[in-house]
């Protein structure tokens, strides 16, 4: 007898879980088809709805000038159409699972029954795995740092245009600062204090040298990989999805941009608070939550549009864990919020005190909201690949040529994707009230992910593309960790379900593996390329092979005292070399200079002023930000400026047609004195003349 009654609970248990496996493969294809049905909504929609202009006007009424605007494109129509894929897609995905559900409620609560929440899923790591003992964790994470250490980073540059004005905009700031004057009241920068004020010190401390703002990088982007190896670390379950994670982070963000605006610390700050977050939902201390709110706000000091997409998603991640526990506590968990939202912007009034009181509020407030508003009109940006018309083209006229060009506007696309595809599946979990602790913090991961991906569309290329991959990168690891978990899972079921969502799983991972490889075969190749070159020098001299730092017939010291010896091309030195040695006999160090049109490093290496506080004509975006840099040019009564024509000229847009205003008063103020090649020297006119053409039209 005891015998049949073990072999009807058996039975029952098998059914019960057969009858759980047709319940999540079912509702996995509702969500699938509810995904597909709501993006071919949005597709219609952007394709046949109303176009808007209205960022064109606003844009062509201040006077913003770029590619998107002389083309009659209307840029903020990119970030709209991004808003309506989300919510619509998402509201279309949602409304037929809930619809699924009602029409078959018990679906859910087998479901819900055999599938353990999330937060449990942490607790599963074995104890005794090697990779997860504090020693060999130390020592992996070591060797790491050893493979991300690039001894060329700090010895040579090889980019003009990063060296002269992505670096020059913390160079041409810290010129202004070591001579006193004050952030944002003298000087226009664009980017958080915190991001220039450490280089800053150090160079009050041991010297201005070019060094110490790649020294500042290069410190910032360590502490982002080791705190991607703890993050990974601390919430995935297989002990070499740490050290895959974190090198895969290596080789994508390999230390190549010296200034600290393209570093990986930027990108991967916004996650910080949600790691601390994660820390208050194990203690449930108060304290937790102030330094939530302090580090929020010191991210926004480093990066303002990566510390309000923090601020958006870590808010989110905290109200969500609370209604997620039960509605009943709503009073609770909007206090928890609002203490991180106090304390938040307590640090971030402080730090706007300090500069109102020095007088320079009003220029802060420019660069925090207006600044980041006139961008987004479309300056400096690029039309986004457009999805639907390289698929008509493909469809029309298949051939070799098409589907490279349909393969790689699909790339831009990937993330946005897979962003929807995570922010559905963490939505109904929350509704089932499956996500616990840990997956809330991965929800507001991806949270943060879809608001820095407006980053990507202001800026249309890859390198944007490829800053707002931290957060994806680190959703699409902890998803094939999940999926390579639950391959070993549910074996005591043999039944044809079972196996054909394991083989889902299975080829899920291959597809996620190969969208990987091909990132790394377009967006990282560079980054891949010269991961493997530096990592060959240091093992080369590891090996006491002699092998220089740069090559002698291709790359030249610099010898003026603040380039700290730093190698640039051939074709570039003689300029450079001749540049200082005539402002070294022919002014003094209180003579200004403007470096026209993009090279404000020159105010750095030269050791002199700017005379206006936009140190470059693209940082003023507007017809009136143009003419207030003429107009303090003119009583600044600038005696020299130097033209450069080496730097990449933004979106191939001619100086003239960039900024018409200040190009014009240089052409009839100004008269060519010395030519050093690619550096020309332009000295002032004792009254104007008709145009000359000096500058390139």
């Amino acid at each position: 007898m005891r015998f049949w009654t073990e072999l009807d609970e058996d039975w029952n248990s098998v059914r019960d879980y057969t009858v759980a496996e047709e319940n999540r493969l079912a509702e996995r294809g509702i969500l699938l088809l509810g995904i597909l049905v709501g993006l071919a909504l949005s597709c219609a929609a952007i394709h046949w709805g109303p176009a808007s202009e209205s960022g064109l006007r606003e844009a062509r009424e201040v006077g913003l000038i770029s590619r998107t605007v002389l083309f009659c494109y209307d840029k903020t129509q990119e970030f709209k159409f991004y808003l309506l894929t989300i919510f619509l897609t998402g509201g279309t995905a949602l409304w037929m699972w809930l619809f699924w559900g009602w029409r078959g409620s018990r679906r859910a609560t087998e479901v819900q029954r055999e599938n353990p929440p999330t937060a449990d899923l942490s607790s599963q790591i074995t104890a005794a795995s090697f990779l997860r003992r504090p020693v060999p964790a130390a020592l992996l994470l070591a060797f790491l740092l050893v493979l991300y250490y690039s001894p060329r980073f700090f010895l040579r540059t090889a980019y003009f245009f990063h060296f002269f004005f992505e670096e020059g905009h913390y160079y041409g700031a810290l010129q202004e600062m070591l001579r006193g004057h004050l952030l944002y009241r003298d000087v226009f920068f664009i980017y958080g204090p915190l991001s220039v004020y450490p280089a800053y010190w150090l160079m009050r401390l041991f010297g201005p040298h070019v060094e110490w703002l790649r020294v500042q990088t290069f410190s910032f982007d360590v502490i982002a990989i080791v705190l991607v190896y703890y993050f990974l670390r601390r919430f995935t379950r297989r002990p070499l999805t740490p050290f895959v994670g974190t090198l895969l982070f290596i080789v994508l963000y390999f230390p190549d941009w010296a200034a600290p605006s393209g570093g990986v610390f930027r990108y991967f700050s916004g996650i910080i608070p949600l790691m601390i977050l994660s820390r208050y939902f194990r203690t449930r201390q108060i304290k937790w939550l102030v330094i939530i709110g302090l580090s929020i706000g010191g991210v926004l000091f480093y990066s303002q549009e990566v510390g309000l997409c923090a601020f958006i998603a870590t808010l989110m991640a905290m109200v969500g864990e609370g209604f997620e526990a039960g509605f009943s506590r709503w009073k609770k968990t909007l206090g928890r919020a609002f203490i991180i939202a106090l304390s938040t912007l307590v640090t971030f009034g402080l730090g706007f005190v300090f500069f109102a009181f020095r007088g320079g509020g009003a220029a802060f407030w420019e660069v925090v909201w207006k600044y980041p508003h006139e961008v987004g009109l479309g300056y400096f940006g690029l039309p986004y690949p457009n999805l639907l018309q390289s698929t008509f083209n493909l469809l029309h006229h298949p051939d070799h040529q098409t589907l490279r060009i349909w393969l790689w506007v699909m790339e831009g696309y990937l993330p946005i994707l897979l962003y929807l595809v995570l922010a559905v599946v963490y939505l109904v979990r929350f509704l089932k009230r499956q996500l616990g602790s840990d997956g809330v913090v991965w929800a507001g991961v991806v949270i943060y992910g879809m608001a820095l991906f407006r980053t990507a569309l202001a800026r249309s290329n890859y390198l944007k593309l490829n800053w707002c991959l931290v957060p994806a990168l680190l959703v699409l690891l902890k998803g094939m960790d999940e999926l390579w978990c639950s391959l070993g899972q549910d074996r005591r079921s043999t039944t044809r379900l079972s196996r054909l969502m394991r083989y889902g799983n299975a080829a899920l991972i291959v597809v996620l593996t190969s969208i990987l490889c091909g990132y790394y075969g377009t967006v990282g190749r560079d980054a891949l390329t010269i991961f493997t070159v530096e990592n060959t020098y240091k093992m080369d001299r590891l090996l006491g092979r002699h092998v220089p730092a740069f090559d002698p017939f291709q790359y030249r010291r610099l010898t003026e005292p603040r380039t700290a010896g730093v190698a640039v091309p051939q074709d570039w030195f003689s300029g450079i070399e001749q540049t200082a040695r005539f402002f070294r006999e022919e002014t003094d160090s209180n003579e200004k200079v403007l470096a026209f049109p993009s090279a404000p490093t020159f105010n750095f290496l030269l050791d002199r002023s700017a005379p206006t506080r936009f140190r470059t004509p693209y940082l003023a975006v507007t017809r009136a930000a143009r003419r207030e840099m003429v107009r303090e040019l003119d009583a600044s009564g600038t005696r020299f400026i130097i033209y450069e024509r080496l730097s990449w000229r933004i979106d191939n847009l001619t100086d003239i047609v960039h900024f018409p205003e200040l190009a014009y008063y240089i052409d009839t103020h100004y008269r060519l004195y010395r030519d050093f090649g690619s550096v020309k020297i332009l000295i002032r006119l004792p009254a104007p003349q008709e145009k000359t053409a000096l500058v390139d039209f």
